[in-house]
C-alpha cells in the first residue's frame, strides 16, 4: 500500500516538475534545468544508498538532497521577472547557480533506541520514486536532443 501512494505522488511531482519547467522557453535553459535534474537525482539516490547501508548503524541520521525548492525558487524568479516585461530572464544564468546540497535530517522524535533515524521501508520507497524522477527527466531529455537533431536534418 505505501508504494502505492509513493507512485501516486510521484505522478503528482512529476506533473508538478513539467508544468513548472516546461515553462521556460529557452532550449538551453531547458536543457540545464534538466541537467541539473539529473545531477540532483543521481545525488539523491547517493544519499538513499548510504542510508539504506546505515539502516543499523547507532546514531546514524538520514541524509537527504534539497534540490528541489532550489529550482522552484528560481522559476518563480523566472517567471516573476519575465511578468514585468523582462522576456529575455530565461536565460541560464540562475539556473547554473542551483546547486544540490546534501543535508542531515534531524527529527525530535526517534522511533528507535540507537539514535538512528533510518526507516528502511521509506528509504526503499524513496529509492523507487527518486529512481523514477530520474528516468522521466532522462527521457524528456533523449526527446529534446531527438528533436533538435531532427530540427538539423540529422
Amino acid at each position: 500500500f505505501q508504494n502505492v501512494i509513493a507512485i501516486i505522488n510521484l505522478i503528482a511531482i512529476i506533473h508538478i516538475f513539467k508544468k513548472e519547467v516546461f515553462m521556460i522557453t529557452n532550449n538551453s535553459a531547458l536543457l540545464n534545468v534538466m541537467s541539473k535534474s539529473l545531477d540532483a537525482y543521481y545525488l539523491r539516490n547517493e544519499a538513499i544508498s548510504n542510508n539504506i547501508a546505515n539502516v543499523d548503524t547507532p546514531n546514524y541520521k538520514r541524509k537527504d538532497v534539497k534540490f528541489e525548492e532550489f529550482l522552484k525558487d528560481e522559476l518563480d524568479n523566472i517567471n516573476r521577472t519575465s511578468n514585468i516585461g523582462n522576456s529575455n530572464r530565461t536565460s541560464t544564468s540562475g539556473i547554473n547557480g542551483i546547486r544540490p546540497e546534501i543535508y542531515e535530517q534531524e527529527t525530535d522524535s526517534m522511533y528507535r533506541i540507537d539514535g538512528c533515524n533510518v526507516d528502511i521501508d521509506n528509504e526503499m520507497s524513496e529509492l523507487v520514486k527518486n529512481q523514477m524522477r530520474y528516468s522521466v527527466v532522462l527521457s524528456q531529455l533523449n526527446k529534446q536532443f531527438s528533436a533538435m537533431r531532427t530540427a538539423m536534418g540529422r
